[in-house]
């Protein structure tokens, strides 16, 4: 029988291979239907377009990794847990309550939780947290820690006392009271965040915490531990996908207020996003997003692969006017010259940033341990994006690993002798870890490319007011920007990480805090 297994590294949401073949009827194989057409009017402008056949969710579920529902109502469960040496205080408990469910009033600095998701998301998502009573742990900080470790030291991530604030829940509340967690009815808790009483590891790493347990993360319990509790049950919904982090993360040196930047970007995890930072020193999508260095709203990118927004596709010449896209996420797809019509590939993007909404309090007042302040003016920021899936095959004997050319056909189902996962292939984060043959490394999941043409995100410095475009044009056979792509044709020119070209040249002709126009012309 094929096993599943799942891996995440620090925050980073990196989980391999695949789930048990045994599984044939998974949620993570049904099939939506993408509809592509869209209509053009003389002045060149476009329909919006759906992009996703199917959504991240949906991948994820292919590895048995399973991540919240991107729109709807969720309730989602919190899990105070206790340390005997750093009891929580009332104060604590207030806050935790706030920092999730709270008005951005009740804050006093910025958004809750749920505030903010309700916003990001233009109202297709709303979260509430229910919070449990606080399970006591009966052993110090560090005794939790040595508890974790298996014979081999590795430690199991928080799973283990998880799952036992998990059980404390079940013994109060009865076996059928986590059913309101489970809105999709798959036998898995949409979400479970764990809220530990300690501090974090900054302050024990020097003395026992050189793995991380103490940092905030997401995780999975399927797959990295197999415990009886951990497998779906409809009648008794367990935990999977999890949350792990101190209430010291509420509070920073900056504010006097409740401060949910952390949480918000462990729960743009748990939603199935990757981190957008490296663990190399690079900064290529630029610091300033949330699934980047925690600060401002989430990315075009990241709204569009979560059913929050669709784009314009610029596969013609012609003018488009965009909003801001904090007014409602409008952003413009430019496809590659064999674009496969879905988000699953490798293209450009690009979105008007505004320093309002929920960009604002970033982009006026630097965050806690950054260097500077979020991008203070208006103007565009295009990312080149290579979101191809990679195709997992697995026998009892062997696996193999192919790009998925048609995301349209749909994912595979299981059969009896093979099983099937997919994830998307390129990362800016932990490259190292991805160790299939033939993928390469230097290939990153959202590069920003810089207005000046300067391209030193790569050497880890954050983005400037003049990293944003305002003026002037972006084309690929520019040698400006040529140093943003990572392979050449006969000629020099430059291709994407397929080996493709985007035919377009594109003519930033007005860019304003409140809207802009953009000429798509051919190169």
């Amino acid at each position: 029988m094929l096993t599943a297994s799942l891996g995440v590294l620090a925050s980073c949401n990196i989980y391999d291979v695949i789930r048990s073949s045994s599984s044939d009827s998974s949620p993570g194989n049904s099939q939506a239907t993408s509809s592509k057409s869209h209509t053009s009017t003389e002045g060149g402008e476009l329909e919006r377009t759906d992009v996703l056949p199917f959504s991240l969710r949906e991948v994820s579920l292919s590895t048995r990794a399973d991540v919240l529902p991107s729109e709807g109502d969720l309730e989602l469960l919190l899990l105070p847990i206790e340390f005997t040496d750093s009891p929580f205080t009332q104060q604590t408990l207030k806050d935790i309550e706030i920092a999730v469910n709270g008005t951005p009033e009740e804050t006093n600095y910025w958004e809750s939780v749920s505030s903010f998701y309700d916003k990001s998301s233009f109202g297709k998502s709303h979260l509430h947290y229910t919070i449990a009573d606080v399970y006591s742990t009966g052993m110090t900080q560090r005794q939790v820690y040595e508890a974790s470790k298996d014979s081999s030291g590795e430690t199991d991530n928080a799973a283990g006392v998880i799952g036992d604030a998990y059980q404390a829940y079940l013994k109060k509340n009865g076996n059928t009271s986590t059913q309101k967690f489970d809105s999709d009815k798959n036998g898995w808790i949409d979400g479970v965040v764990a809220v530990y009483s300690g501090h974090n590891y900054t302050q024990m790493r020097s003395t026992y915490d050189q793995d991380g347990f103490y940092w905030a993360y997401t995780y999975w319990t399927v797959g990295s531990y197999d415990e009886a509790w951990t497998q779906p049950n409809v009648n008794c919904p367990t935990p999977n996908v999890y949350i792990w982090l101190s209430y010291d993360f509420f509070y920073n040196s900056k504010s006097k207020g409740v401060d949910a930047h952390t949480l918000i970007h462990e729960t743009g995890h748990m939603y199935g996003l990757d981190d957008y930072y490296s663990n190399t020193g690079a900064c290529l999508a630029g610091g300033h997003a949330m699934m980047d260095e925690n600060v401002v709203d989430h990315d075009a990118y990241s709204k569009m692969m979560l059913g929050w927004t669709k784009p314009y596709i610029a596969d013609q010449t012609g003018t488009i006017n965009i909003t801001p896209s904090q007014e409602g996420g409008d952003c413009i797809l430019i496809p590659s010259e064999n674009w496969n019509g879905t988000a699953y590939d490798d293209y450009l993007l690009l979105e008007l940033y505004t320093p309002t909404g929920l960009n604002y309090l970033d982009s006026h007042t630097v965050y806690e341990n950054h260097d500077k302040k979020a991008y203070s003016v208006a103007g565009i920021k295009l990312y080149h994006v290579d979101s191809r899936l990679v195709e997992i095959r697995q026998t009892a004997t062997s696996e193999s690993y192919s790009y998925m050319a048609n995301p349209d056909s749909g994912m595979k189902e299981n059969t009896r002798t093979e099983a099937y996962g997919y994830r998307v292939a390129a990362s800016n984060c932990y490259k190292s870890d991805w160790k299939m043959s033939g993928y390469s490394t230097d290939f990153a999941l959202l590069h920003m490319i810089e207005a000046d043409g300067t391209a030193d995100f790569v050497y880890g410095r954050t983005g400037e007011n003049d990293d944003l475009f305002t003026k002037g044009s972006f084309s690929m056979n520019n040698s400006t920007f040529r140093k943003f792509f990572n392979k050449r044709d006969s000629k020099g020119h430059a291709l994407l990480n397929s080996g493709l070209t985007v035919p377009y040249s594109i003519f930033f002709d007005e860019v304003t805090d409140e809207g802009a126009t953009i000429l798509i012309e051919d190169m």
